[in-house]
């Protein structure tokens, strides 16, 4: 139930409103202006492909792979609560509103921003890739 609360957390964050406010769920209206919003991006990254992310990152903001250093993969922003969440939810679990901005930020990351010469698989984009778009 309490995750059924947190559907739409990022359509709801691109709109300037609390995840978590049970009295305002989102909206398709919050989806399609979080949608609108996406291109407006300086960099849309995707945290399963994080180290050719960062790399990729760098590219964008025109500093080049050479300015990466260690400090760009340490995890610095640990949460002190520990939420336990069964793999059988995991697997089920799928929101309907930010599926749709999930899968928006996927495209827009292998084909505007993903580095060219990534040393890394990353299945979404290198299927993207052999379809040619």
């Amino acid at each position: 139930q309490e995750a059924r609360l947190r559907y739409g957390c990022v359509a709801k964050t691109l709109n300037g409103r609390w995840c978590s406010a049970p009295d305002a769920p989102a909206t398709d209206a919050d989806v399609a202006r979080a949608l609108e919003l996406l291109p407006l991006f300086a960099f849309v990254g995707v945290f399963e492909d994080y180290e050719t992310m960062v790399y990729s990152f760098h590219e964008a903001v025109g500093v080049g792979r050479a300015a990466v250093g260690p400090l760009d993969f340490v995890h610095a922003r640990s949460t002190r609560r520990k939420v336990d969440v069964s793999d059988a939810f995991r697997a089920t679990y799928d929101d309907p509103w930010d599926r749709a901005i999930y899968d928006a930020a996927v495209a827009t990351y292998c084909t505007r921003f993903r580095t060219r010469n990534a040393t890394r698989a990353f299945a979404p984009c290198d299927a993207a890739r052999a379809r040619g778009s």
